[in-house]
């Protein structure tokens, strides 16, 4: 993770003062060149670093610079800043803002609520009711390897208070999950961002397993997801609508919601397929069902047969 790296090359130049390339290249565990890389990237963010040859050379701060670490977290958030607004990054970061309302702030915005780096928004796009979600400090916690101390809202609405080593982050349709490893429960969990009401950072740090893989362990809670709810009766439907019949749609299951210019793409879980097929009749005069292709072909089926009852007179 290159955020977690270049902290740990700016508390090596602090802690060491002048360090060889190679021998940070080395216990990285990455390329000379991508050390000189990630350099430069902090030469931007504004760390005065430079670098010398010979035999008593090696990457250094300036002569009189001092790295604050008693304020980690103005250090993380300056990164975190550079690192979204690299110009390689800026599709990815594009993408991420239509789909999720995601707000990057600027460096150079002044007041504390302006500083805050990553917004999730959970508002429907109709309804204000809701509030907005801050994971920046378990952003932080993740980069800086740091327990966390939670209370989060269980899905039956019991409140339960937990202590988190975050392995992860994962954006699934329009929703956050962290994977942490829960010491109250032994084992790792993943937690719906919109349930965690509460955060406290602890002193005590961990590791992460160097065999936990976050890709294979969310493919592997998607499977297992998808067999409790066939097990449970699942059938989600994927309708696009305009906004303004958003609180016609609340009125169903929702999984999630997107965002699509001035419309909207709402998964409803009906349960059962023919249940869908049913419940979809009250929905077509009003958007368009995108997935799954076997309800799209009932959709057309149904809409042909009012077309064939108007053609008869």
């Amino acid at each position: 993770m290159r955020v977690h790296r270049l902290v740990r090359i700016l508390m090596t130049l602090a802690q060491n003062g002048k360090v060889k390339a190679h021998a940070m290249a080395e216990e990285l565990e990455v390329s000379l060149r991508t050390i000189y890389r990630d350099i430069d990237v902090l030469c931007e963010a504004g760390y005065p670093i430079v670098a010398s040859t010979g035999q008593n050379g090696g990457i250094s701060f300036t002569e009189g610079y001092r790295l604050d670490l008693d304020q980690p977290e103005t250090m993380l958030k300056t990164l975190i800043t550079h690192i979204y607004t690299l110009p390689e990054q800026e599709r990815i970061i594009h993408a991420l803002e239509s789909g999720m309302n995601l707000k990057f702030k600027s460096m150079n915005e002044s007041s504390e609520a302006r500083n805050q780096k990553i917004l999730i928004d959970q508002k429907s796009w109709w309804d204000d009711s809701s509030t907005e979600i801050d994971i920046q400090p378990v952003i932080k916690a993740l980069f800086l390897q740091q327990k966390l101390k939670i209370q989060y809202i269980q899905s039956n609405g019991v409140n339960s208070d937990r202590v988190i080593a975050p392995y992860g982050l994962v954006l699934k349709y329009t929703t956050w999950y962290l994977v942490a490893y829960c010491h109250s429960r032994n084992e790792i969990r993943t937690f719906n961002c919109s349930r965690i009401k509460h955060i406290n950072m602890l002193k005590e740090s961990y590791s992460i397993p160097d065999d936990f893989d976050l890709k294979s362990y969310w493919t592997l809670s998607i499977k297992t997801f998808k067999e409790s709810k066939n097990e449970a009766e699942f059938y989600p439907v994927e309708i696009m609508a305009h906004k303004s019949f958003g609180a016609i749609l609340e009125k169903y299951e929702i999984i999630g919601v997107r965002k699509a210019g001035d419309s909207i793409v709402v998964m409803i879980d009906f349960h059962r397929k023919d249940t869908a097929e049913h419940e979809i009749r009250a929905l077509l005069c009003y958007g368009q069902i995108l997935h799954p292709e076997e309800m799209r072909v009932k959709a057309i089926e149904i809409l042909e047969k009012s077309l064939q009852r108007y053609n008869r007179r």
